[in-house]
């Protein structure tokens, strides 16, 4: 076989495809190639989406399932945690309320029993000068009906027993008399 130049080449490789040029052919080939790729490229992309939401979906649901029930738990925690606390502080608050209303209560009866200890002691003395002198002009006033009912009672008396005295008499010097006479 004797070689064939590059020209005889080339016109049968063109006969061979159908009469085009290398340079169509090289362009639709290209073009081939271009649409063959992009084609599996393409179904690559969707299957590697497809896969990677599918993963990525399952892994978001696992981290969502494991993050809830963690949350859930967490929340759970914090809530006892938090109503512990505020038991614990109420508590305390209630315990220093008492304490400061106790201390304040105390404060006030002290201030009470100091202010009004002075004006009771005040008090007692003036009710001392004012009762000692109204008792003592009741002892006058006593004293001064008793004299006066006692003059007045006797005088009644006497008014009553002069007669009877007078009769006495009269009686003891009969009786005397008698006596005598009898003797």
């Amino acid at each position: 076989m004797a070689e064939k130049t590059l020209e005889e080449r080339v016109s049968a490789l063109e006969a061979q495809l159908e009469n085009k040029t290398i340079g169509q052919h090289f362009r639709e080939q290209a073009e081939l190639i271009d649409r063959r790729f992009a084609e599996g490229f393409h179904e690559q992309a969707e299957l590697f989406d497809r896969r990677f939401g599918e993963g990525f979906r399952e892994q978001a649901e696992l981290y969502d399932r494991r993050f809830a029930d963690g949350f859930r738990e967490q929340a759970e925690s914090i809530d006892r945690q938090s109503a512990e606390r505020f038991r614990e502080q109420a508590e305390l608050f209630d315990r220093r309320f008492a304490e400061g209303f106790r201390e304040q209560a105390e404060l006030i009866d002290r201030l009470f029993v100091y202010r009004f200890e002075g004006l009771d002691k005040k008090l007692d003395a003036k009710l001392d000068v004012r009762l000692s002198s109204l008792e003592n002009r009741l002892d006058a006033k006593i004293a001064a009906l008793g004299e006066s009912l006692e003059s007045r009672v006797d005088a009644r008396i006497e008014a009553k027993v002069k007669p009877i005295k007078a009769d006495l008499a009269i009686i003891k010097h009969a009786v005397g008399v008698l006596l005598t006479r009898l003797t």
